[in-house]
This record gives C-alpha cells, structure tokens and sequence, in this order.
C-alpha cells in the first residue's frame, strides 16, 4: 500500500537525480575546458620560447655588426612576433585561470550535492565490523578531511600521542578506511555533520569533513585579473556587488578608493553563482571623488563565465597600459633594444638608473650609467618621457667601481643622450675591429714574406707565377674584406 506523501517522496528523489546527473556533465565540461586551455597555454609557451632562442641567437653577437640594415630589418620582424607572442601568452594565461576557477566551482558544487545526498541516507551513530565491509555508507563527498591521529604511547598504552591536524584528500581518506575494516576490533562513530571518529586497539582517528567554499563569478574574474599581475578586489554597497580594480597595480586595497578606479559589475553583480553568471562585464570609470566618468569597456554577449572574464581582464589591462604614460628608462631601453644593445634599470640606488653593459652584457663590467633631471632633486630614469629637463651619462670602471662623467646636458630632448650612448659603445667596437684588421694584415704579411723566401725572393720581388701569392691573398681577404665592411658601417652610423 503507498502512502500519500509517497509519490511527492519519489518525486524528488528523480529530481535530485537529475540535479547530480547535470551536475557531473557541467564538472566534466568544465575539466575539458580546463585542459584544453591549459593545452594551447602550453603550446603558446613553447612557441615564445622557441622565437625568444632564436632571437636571442640573432642578438649574441649584435655588437659586432649593430647597423646592418638586412639584420636589422630581421630583428625588428622577429621582435614584433615576439611581443605579439608574449601578448597571446598574457591572454592565454588568463584564461587558464578562469577555466581553472569555473572548473574548481563545478568540482564543489558536484561534492555539495554528493554530500547532501549521503547526508540523507547515512547511518549516524557507533558502527562495528559488521558495517565496515565497504567505505561507502561512512564517507561524504567532502572535499576533504582535516585529520588528527592518535597513537600509544611508546612505553604505556594508557598514554596516546597526537599526529597532525594534518589535510587529507577524500582518496586518502577512503583508502584509510578500506584498510580500517580489515581490523577486527574497529568501530566508527558518524555524526550528523560527517565527522567520523575511528578507534581501534593500535590506533585513535579523528576526521574533519573540510569545503572550500564554491568561487563566483565575481572570484572567475578576479583569477583572471590576477593572470595579469593586476589587482581586483570585491565591493558592494546597498545590494548592488562589484569588482573594483585600481589604475595602478601597486595599489593596496585600503587605498583603492582614494585615486581614479575602475568599477566592474555584472547586472549590478559580481557575486552570482558561475554557472547563473548571464550578463556580460561592463567596466566603467570612476574619479577621486567616486562619480562616474566614462565606461571602459564591456564584454560581448553570449560568452561563458570564463571566456567573459578573460576578455574583461584582457580589455581593461589594455585600456590601462595605453594610458600609461612611458617613462624615460623605458623609452631609452626600447630605443636601445632595437638596435641590439641590451640595457637595464637599476632600481638599487637612490633613484632608478639606467644600465648599459660595455664588457659584452656582463654585469660586474665596465658600465654607462644614465640618469635623467627634472625640478626635483636627485637624478631618476623613473619619471615620463618630456617631463625631463637634463640628460647625464656617466661611466663605472667596473673594477674601482670609480664614476665619471662622459655627457651631460640641459637638453631634455632624449635623442642627443641616445645618440652619445650608441657612439661610445660602436666606438668600443670600432676599435676592437681595428685591432682585428691590424692583426690580419700583419699575418698576410709575415706570410707572404715566408712563401716569398721559400721561392728564393725578396719582400719587393715578384715570381713568375703568382697563383700562390693570389691564394695566399684569397684566404685573408674573406676575412679582412667583411671586417672592413663592418668598419665602414660603424663609421658610417657614427
């Protein structure tokens, strides 16, 4: 005979089944999505890496031959790619995380329902060996368990010593409890929350059901942002949540409010569950004294939760750094970098210097030091460009560790520095190449005096047959012919 309540009973009983059934297809999608991003991540990365070597190969021996033009042109094409590689990778990164985020969401949400379902059919109470044949009436799906193990003491029984709190994994937790039921004398006590509490003669168990709790939409977005090395932080106020992130990285959440911020929302929400995320981000910008300015950008409509955040992320970072304004350690350093000559900034001493490397990049070397002046005392490179109102270049031995000044000048255009930088370091080249060319004309002599003795002549004779003197003159041509060719060009740009 059935009851009335009975078919309501069965009712939801499919229903839950059909909530666990979609609930494992969003999981799995979710993990498919995940790996596949982490996939084209990793092609990405390796693609960088593999154009970054062979950039780099262009580059090893670029102060040897700076200003040919068929080179030249071949490391800027190959420094375009590069950039653009490394702006994909940003991008690709961000999306990792959001799927990472949305994945980690549906994981949690599938271990809630599992947990509420073996919530409602476990046995509570003090369990003994007839009901420790199989884990599975005593685990819930927590996603884990915080555990604390107790065992006797070494020289008394009486006397228990505690291991932990430590955290287990579920799988970790099953695998102690299918050996725990091999014990004769074990037992088990559930309660009502999950918490199972084991005891035997040689060992005492205490586990702590332990869920993290299920990210938002709000936490998607933000894992993107964070892929970006930018900040964002969550806001709300009467009903209405957002993210709010800050127009320098730097900034720490307590002072978020005071400069000009971006405001990012959903629908007027940031905190809705991932998989009721609908609206598309829209990010607009606010002032110092929070009144609304312009909006920065919105994402398209009909994108997921984590495609939407990882163009939210990639088109507010970029509306950001076009704004940005490039300070003069960065302008110098492009400038520098495209004529292969490596540079950094040094942002150890009282203001930020800018270092170029004269000894073949090596650090501890001789070293041009390049500050900027402005109003303000003490010399930077950490000020925008056209801000400037003096250039100085100064010289570091790199053994004494002795400074002098080579230029200097109220001229706040940087072209003029620029220039002084790039001719002291062909200058170098210059001579060096010089030496070289000096060293091989007197090897082809002292070997055509040689070959000149051998046949019986003089320096100033000359034989018959000079097929040999032309393949003397032959084989230190190809190599003095290109050196005097890089002389010409260093001449010819200096």
């Amino acid at each position: 005979m059935t009851t009335p309540d009975e078919p309501s009973t069965q009712q939801t009983a499919a229903q839950r089944r059909t909530a666990m059934q979609s609930a494992e297809e969003r999981c799995a999608a979710a993990e498919l999505a995940h790996k596949e991003a982490q996939m084209a991540h990793n092609r990405q990365a390796k693609s960088n890496r593999t154009k970054q070597n062979v950039l780099n190969g262009w580059l090893r021996d670029v102060r040897d031959m700076p200003f040919k033009e068929a080179r030249n042109r071949a490391v800027a094409q190959l420094r375009t790619e590069v950039s653009a590689g490394e702006h994909v990778q940003r991008e690709k990164a961000a999306l990792l995380a959001a799927t990472d985020m949305v994945a980690e969401a549906a994981r949690l949400e599938l271990t809630a329902l599992r947990d509420s379902w073996a919530r409602r059919n476990l046995p509570l109470g003090v369990l003994g060996q007839a009901e420790l044949t199989s884990t599975e009436p005593f685990t819930t799906s927590a996603h884990g368990y915080r555990a604390t193990v107790l065992r006797p003491g070494w020289h008394t029984r009486n006397e228990w010593t505690a291991q932990g709190p430590e955290d287990w994994s579920r799988g970790r937790t099953e695998t102690v409890l299918g050996q725990w039921n091999r014990t004769r004398d074990a037992w088990v006590l559930r309660d009502a929350d999950g918490n199972l509490f084991m005891a035997s003669s040689r060992l005492r168990l205490e586990l702590h059901p332990t869920v993290s709790a299920i990210p938002n939409e709000g936490d998607v977005l933000r894992a993107a942002f964070a892929a970006y090395g930018w900040p964002a932080f969550d806001d709300g106020e009467g009903g209405v949540t957002s993210i709010v992130v800050p127009l320098d990285p730097a900034t720490p959440e307590d002072a978020t409010y005071g400069p000009r911020r971006i405001v990012i929302d959903s629908d007027e929400r940031a905190d809705r569950a991932v998989t009721e995320h609908g609206a598309p981000w829209s990010a607009h910008l606010y002032d110092e004294e929070g009144n609304y300015v312009d909006e920065v950008f919105t994402t398209p409509e009909g994108a997921d939760a984590a495609h939407d955040a990882a163009a939210c992320a990639a088109g507010v970072v970029a509306w950001i750094e076009q704004r940005q304004e490039q300070t003069v350690g960065q302008a110098l350093r492009q400038a520098l970098a495209a004529l292969g000559i490596s540079s950094r900034i040094d942002t150890r001493t009282d203001g930020d210097s800018l270092i170029v490397p004269l000894d073949d990049g090596r650090l501890g070397g001789p070293r041009l030091i390049v500050y900027g002046f402005s109003n303000a005392q003490g010399g930077s490179v950490d000020m925008p460009v056209g801000s400037q109102r003096a250039m100085a270049v100064l010289l570091n031995d790199g053994e004494r560790d002795t400074q002098r000044v080579l230029y200097s000048s109220d001229d706040p255009d940087l072209a003029p520095c620029l220039r002084f930088i790039v001719r002291r370091i062909v200058a170098g080249d210059l001579e060096d190449k010089a030496r070289q060319a000096a060293a091989i004309v007197a090897a082809y002599e002292a070997e055509r005096t040689r070959l000149l003795a051998d046949m019986g002549l003089g320096p100033e004779q000359r034989p018959s047959d000079c097929s040999d003197l032309a393949d003397l003159r032959r084989s230190y041509a190809e190599e003095g012919f290109a050196l005097l060719e890089d002389l010409r060009d260093i001449n010819r740009a200096i």
